[in-house]
């Protein structure tokens, strides 16, 4: 099976400019002068790019540092509040002794692949548990005055659970509770969460009372391959150049065993051509990867047929990836329990996903939605 590389965004002179200085590569001549006259920032706050902007970039255009300065200040101070209140929640988790939760994707990244944690933008902190400790995690987070988002909790449908939690008006603690590590049912059970968490790394971070408390954090190879399969399974082709950036930081970074982990993990899990898409994506828009050893053997596995690859053809149209997941269902049983699921959802769901108080005008909506 081949590789299907999806077409890159078209970027114009100043926005490769900013990716090259991101990137700390030498500008020519001209790219410097259209740095120095780029003002988009619309584009870089879409992007997640605007803190590393103003960090990395040593000159930038004075109305675009003008405008870029409120987010950046509240990018700081949430980041921090965003930190401790993580710091504290699992120092709660250790004092309930619950299952280690292991924090992964961006709130991870933000202290790892960062000089600083604000530089990494995040609206939701990432958590992967045990399915068998999902009752006494959500009571944990009720009682430390979190609330639960309503998301269709069809058994088939959803691996995780939402939680919130106003910090002050302008910050609030986003938690996503998972028990795999996607909703696609092709995807969700390639790695579980003892796999990850034998290998796992630690971090500390500070608590409100100023103790360090430590985090479990994938290690490198498994976090570059939940980072690429989160990518393929549900934003094909809608990839923020942030996420990438993750991506061609980790891969830049991998030391010469966690690059033998990841070609022994990739084989072992079929997933070589999901992670040499998001490291090609990743060099195309970042810079060319130094380890070329690693990307040829990616590419020699991925030449062999991996069903995952499917996930890299396009478009991503919701009824598209309804069928894929019902194939990857092993019987008729759950087959027909994923239809009914996906029928019918909760009531309450689907007016407050749809803004209606109609049950009828909410599926007519929702048959639109899924038609594109």
């Amino acid at each position: 099976m081949g590789i299907p590389i999806q077409t890159p965004l078209s970027l114009t002179l100043g926005e490769c400019a900013v990716l090259k200085a991101i990137a700390h590569h030498d500008l020519t001549h001209h790219e410097q002068q259209a740095l120095r006259a780029f003002n988009d920032a619309p584009w870089l706050l879409h992007h997640g790019l605007h803190t590393l902007v103003v960090d990395r970039v040593g000159a930038i255009n004075p109305a675009l540092a003008t405008e870029l300065k409120p987010h950046i200040a509240l990018n700081v101070a949430n980041a921090a509040l965003q930190s401790v209140a993580l710091a504290d929640l699992l120092a709660e988790i250790n004092k309930r002794e619950l299952s280690p939760p292991i924090v992964f994707k961006g709130s991870a990244f933000m202290h790892s692949l960062y000089d600083k944690p604000w530089l990494r933008p995040k609206t939701d902190h990432d958590v992967l548990i045990p399915e068998s400790a999902r009752e006494d995690y959500h009571r944990m987070l009720i009682e430390n005055g979190f609330e639960a988002a309503l998301i269709n909790h069809g058994p088939l449908l959803s691996y995780q659970s939402s939680y919130f939690k106003p910090l002050t008006p302008a910050c609030t603690l986003h938690v996503d509770l998972h028990w795999r590590i996607s909703n696609r049912q092709q995807l969700r059970d390639l790695i579980d969460y003892p796999t990850i968490f034998n290998a796992s790394e630690r971090q500390t971070i500070q608590a409100a009372n100023q103790a360090s408390v430590a985090m479990h954090v994938p290690d490198p190879a498994t976090a570059l391959t939940l980072a690429s399969v989160h990518l393929a399974g549900h934003h094909r082709g809608d990839e923020r150049l942030l996420w990438l950036f993750d991506i061609w930081q980790l891969l830049e970074t991998l030391s010469d065993a966690a690059s033998e982990r990841l070609i022994q993990q990739c084989a072992m899990l079929q997933v070589s051509g999901l992670v040499l898409e998001y490291a090609n994506l990743s060099a195309y828009y970042f810079g060319e990867l130094s380890n070329k050893a690693l990307t040829a053997e990616l590419s020699q596995l991925a030449q062999g047929k991996e069903a995952t690859q499917r996930l890299l053809t396009r478009p991503h149209t919701r009824t598209r990836l309804f069928i894929w997941d019902l194939k990857a269902l092993p019987s008729l049983k759950t087959k027909a329990q994923f239809v009914h699921q996906t029928v019918f959802p909760p009531t309450e769901y689907l007016k407050h996903e749809f803004k209606t108080s109609s049950w009828w005008l909410a599926q007519w909506r929702r048959l639109i939605r899924r038609m594109y």
